[in-house]
């Protein structure tokens, strides 16, 4: 079993390659972005990108501590659904009442992909192509789409 130290400089290697990959990609809106720390610009609402030793995800999560208002943002996603589908990909996992590790309910939508692992660095590219392709569907989405989601959190 790897030390927390070593796993790491693991984590530290992945986003590193990550960052490397994306560096000259710009946002739809032509900025500079760091990818890995994409932010929505509406509190509760976070992108998530990961990567473990069993799969790499991206997730959409929505944090509100009202569940009201968490289940009116969640339905209009589902109302955009095809359009995310249509930018991120259609292996769209749909996770309403999801726990984190940390006990917080959430609801999620997340791609995930399975048989890939941090600690194989054959693995990386696979990885890093994935979490780089949903995250820049996630930006053309967002730049389109962004102020129906500001509108219903404020």
């Amino acid at each position: 079993m790897l030390k927390k130290e070593e796993l790491r400089e693991i984590r530290t290697e992945f986003w590193s390659e990550f960052d490397a990959f994306n560096k000259k990609k710009r946002t739809v809106a032509n900025r500079k972005i760091s990818w890995a720390q994409y932010k929505s610009g509406i509190k509760n609402i976070y992108f998530r990108l990961d990567f473990d030793s069993n799969e790499a995800y991206f997730a959409i999560d929505l944090q509100m501590r009202d569940p009201e208002i968490r289940e009116l943002v969640w339905e209009q996603f589902m109302e955009t659904e095809n359009l995310l589908l249509t930018h991120i990909g259609p292996e769209m996992e749909k996770l309403p009442n999801h726990s984190t590790k940390e006990g917080l309910q959430i609801h999620r939508l997340q791609w995930t992909i399975r048989d890939v692992s941090i600690m194989n660095k054959d693995d990386y590219p696979k990885a890093i192509r994935f979490l780089s392709e949903k995250i820049q569907g996630l930006d053309a989405f967002w730049y389109e789409f962004s102020d129906l989601f500001v509108a219903l959190c404020r």
